[in-house]
């Protein structure tokens, strides 16, 4: 029990067995879980100490003591990992220890002020940041990748589908476009996730603020937060509301990567035997040798199923909850750690297989039969003056006069002048919105950059 922080130094009951059953029940894998944070919760206890130097709890010199012995627990956990005990149950508890083993009575004043609930919910707003800066940049490189593609094949024609079926013609430029917006869709409502998430709700506490006078905005400027979570109670209340946005953005995006991965799957089937992946991206058979499986795009489109799952466990653990911390919130964590840990590598997947990805100009082209083009037909007909649903009856008797040859699907690109069709696609509205989220991705990186660097250094009071 003298390992938990909220040990008052009773004795274990006489059924020990059952205390150790208890304890594994409640604590469960979150002091593995931990691990991920543990450097998060060291950055905001700096910037806690910091505060508490300004409430008049700590002098300067302790504050730099408490600083040093953090920042060397932050540089042994990234070099080789801080272990956690499950008796511990989770960081913050463990950061504690290791200050009151190496100041005493020192490390023991780190916890004024300030409860494991807003502890654990800065470290993981702080984490969240991070991480979601990273998805968002990998998302940014793969759009950027599909979109020099795309206008590299604006004008190679190939057959489209509705239904799963021979529609109308289009080019490999339009195809490759439609997930560059649909990517840069995901981008907003992953900005939007990151900033609903990039404020702070340090020293809120338990829920209902502090009687010490702490500066909340200024650990909130110590951090990097762009904001402050105001209400002490809706900090607590918003945990859940704020995880299942973060989930329910990601979900976007690998719902976005499963259904290219899907498109690439049909379309270097042999049957279309329109793209070539990448050997190194493909696997063999165990009995047959003939095989080249496109598991990596299976599995991509797996695992909009996997971040499916998880908005639903965080929708449904934080639903219906009264006001207040609950012990529910334990299990938001590994879902979202998970989520931004799938999506991340199946951008840096789906990017590898863009840059690797070939295509048959001749065989896409060849998919431009006849039948794909008796809507141009009746509309054709319709220019001339014939009302459209007349001309619709005409044109499966008009199509057998169609010739089709290189000149003819060349001049059928060129037909479709409509903003977003194979003749004007537009590829270039795509430059400015990636030009400007690479830009927000520079400014909200270098605002946690300078917020770290800053915390390195000594700090005023």
């Amino acid at each position: 029990m003298a390992d938990k922080l909220w040990s008052k130094g009773e004795q274990l009951p006489a059924d020990e067995k059952l205390v150790r059953q208890i304890e594994a029940f409640t604590v469960g894998n979150d002091h593995l879980i931990d691990a991920h944070i543990l450097a998060d919760d060291c950055w905001a206890s700096i910037a806690h100490a910091a505060a508490l130097v300004r409430a008049g709890i700590l002098e300067p010199d302790e504050l730099a003591q408490v600083q040093h012995i953090l920042l060397e627990l932050i540089e042994r956990h990234e070099r080789e990992g801080v272990p956690i005990r499950r008796s511990q149950e989770d960081c913050h508890t463990a950061i504690e220890q290791a200050l009151t083993e190496q100041l005493g009575d020192l490390g023991k004043k780190i916890h004024t002020g300030r409860s494991r609930n807003d502890q654990v919910l800065t470290a993981f707003r702080m984490f969240t940041r991070r991480r979601l800066l990273e998805v968002i940049g990998t998302l940014h490189g793969l759009a950027t990748r599909l979109l020099k593609r795309a206008e590299a094949a604006a004008k190679i024609p190939m057959r489209g589908f509705s239904h799963t079926r021979p529609a109308m013609p289009t080019t490999f430029g339009v195809f490759l476009g439609s997930y560059v917006e649909s990517l840069l869709d995901d981008a907003t409502l992953l900005q939007t996730t990151f900033e609903l998430n990039d404020r702070s709700p340090l020293g809120s506490a338990a829920g209902f603020g502090s009687p010490i006078d702490l500066d909340r905005e200024y650990s909130r400027d110590l951090l990097g937060f762009a904001d402050l979570q105001v209400n002490a109670l809706y900090c607590q209340n918003s945990r859940g509301k704020v995880e299942g946005t973060v989930v329910n953005a990601l979900q976007s995006c690998q719902d976005t990567l499963a259904k290219l991965a899907a498109d690439l799957i049909l379309f270097s089937s042999d049957e279309f035997g329109y793209l070539q992946l990448p050997d190194e991206l493909t696997t063999g058979s165990s009995i047959m040798p003939q095989k080249r499986n496109p598991d990596v795009l299976e599995l991509v489109r797996a695992r909009a199923g996997v971040i499916a799952g998880a908005a639903s466990q965080v929708r449904s653990v934080a639903s219906g909850l009264t006001s207040g911390y609950h012990r529910d919130f334990q299990l938001l964590k590994e879902p979202v750690i998970n989520s931004l840990k799938v999506v991340g590598e199946s951008l840096d997947i789906m990017d590898r297989v863009i840059k690797g990805l070939d295509f048959d100009q001749t065989i896409m082209a060849a998919s431009c039969t006849r039948e794909i083009y008796a809507a141009d037909v009746a509309l054709d007909r319709s220019l001339e003056g014939v009302p459209f649903r007349d001309a619709y009856r005409e044109a499966m008797a008009r199509l057998e006069e169609l010739e089709i040859d290189d000149e003819f699907i060349a001049e059928r690109i060129y037909a479709y002048r409509t903003i977003g069709s194979m003749g004007n696609p537009c590829l270039w509205r795509y430059r400015e919105p990636l030009s400007e989220l690479e830009e927000w991705l520079t400014q909200r990186r270098a605002r946690v950059r300078d917020a770290l660097a800053r915390l390195r250094q000594p700090l005023a009071s």
